[in-house]
């Protein structure tokens, strides 16, 4: 039988462990930046105090070839003020913010937030509601904004949903959902 010989194998599978152990921790170290920076919900969001405006649109059907019964529309517009504050190491990314109303029969309705656009035809149509606008938050907080790491976002946001006041102001929950690009989704919920 032939003779075994060891001929340092041994010794330069024991040198190949400490840059193994290098390249182990290098790895751990940038998972938990990883971690910290794109996983854990590090935006935090609160709800401030909300203003109401109800707007009642009658349609009367004329005389004519029209066909159809008197119309009655309501729209209560909520009106919200939402900071949202930004503890990661990336900027925030605004994507939507959608509203969602539970009423008190346990009927669930979401609206999305109005946009950049929708505002100034808001204010032109319906003058008396800047008061309300002013006594929430002097700016709204829209989509496709951008937070910076350590910063906070503040304003309102509004959102149209066709019920009464009454219906509203009987509400079992209502909250606010704001999405980003590269971030979880954040709730935040409504004061009564």
């Amino acid at each position: 039988m032939a003779e075994m010989k060891l001929d340092g194998g041994d010794k330069r599978q024991r040198g190949m462990l400490v840059p193994i152990l290098i390249a182990l921790g290098i790895l751990a170290a940038a998972g938990g930046w990883f971690a910290k920076v794109y996983l854990h919900p590090e935006v935090t969001a609160t709800a401030g105090p909300l203003q109401t405006f109800e707007y009642t649109a009658q349609y009367a059907r004329g005389g004519g070839i029209l066909v159809g019964e008197n119309q009655t529309d309501v729209v209560t517009y909520v009106i919200a003020d939402i900071a949202l504050k930004d503890n990661t190491e990336v900027p925030l990314f605004l994507k939507s913010i959608d509203g969602t109303l539970t009423m008190e029969d346990g009927t669930i309705m979401t609206a999305s937030a109005l946009e950049k656009t929708d505002l100034p035809r808001l204010a032109a149509m319906f003058p008396a509601m800047q008061p309300k606008l002013d006594a929430v938050a002097p700016a709204p907080l829209l989509r496709e904004s951008t937070i910076a790491p350590g910063a906070t976002g503040h304003g309102y946001v509004i959102f149209a949903y066709n019920v009464p006041q009454d219906v509203w102001n009987k509400r079992k929950a209502s909250d606010v959902s704001i999405s980003f690009y590269h971030q979880e989704t954040v709730k935040v919920k409504l004061p009564k």
